[in-house]
């Protein structure tokens, strides 16, 4: 099954907030991240939308050009900036529907999951086994830090999070174990 369509269109909300919290590491970082961003896509604006293949290609070269750490703590930004229905309460409850946020952000695509989906299994109360399946574009530094991002927003305690990276399954292309 395919999970990538390049002429899809990515919303610009969540990548507004990967670029701002660029701006928490360092107004320079921001800039440059800004930067990048544009060059792919113009100007960026929340309610507006992208073509996959740009995003995709953005996002590559703010890894390659101010990495890993700066990609994830942007996924850590734009997992906080999920604006959740009322009925989720707890970080399981944001694990299960984290998919439907990930399709919703994308449009104009015959594939459910246009850039890959995540996959989550529940471990334990304060565990959980994550990964992302072919044709996530968006990395997987990004994708880690959008899981930290989701347990700091939905967590009801102050909580230090454990990230571990673990075997992929067949059908992943990167996985990790989240404790909280």
């Amino acid at each position: 099954m395919s999970y990538y369509d390049p002429e899809a269109e990515a919303t610009g909300k969540y990548m507004v907030a990967f670029i701002e919290s660029a701006g928490k590491v360092s107004p320079v970082f921001e800039r440059k991240v800004r930067e990048i961003f544009e060059d792919h896509m113009g100007t960026l604006e929340a309610d507006s939308w992208y073509l996959n293949a740009d995003v995709e290609k953005a996002f590559q070269e703010v890894l390659e050009e101010v990495g890993e750490k700066t990609m994830m703590e942007g996924g850590v930004e734009s997992g906080k900036a999920i604006e959740w229905p009322d009925d989720v309460e707890t970080v399981m409850d944001g694990f299960e529907i984290w998919n439907s946020f990930h399709e919703a952000a994308y449009r104009n695509s015959d594939l459910d999951f246009p850039a890959g989906k995540y996959t989550v299994e529940q471990l334990g109360d304060r565990e959980v086994r994550v990964g992302i399946t072919e044709g996530y574009n968006l990395s997987a530094e990004f994708a880690k830090g959008c899981s930290k991002g989701i347990v700091q927003d939905l967590s009801s305690e102050v909580n230090r999070t454990r990230l571990e990276d673990t075997d992929p399954n067949p059908d992943e292309q990167a996985a990790w174990v989240l404790e909280w």
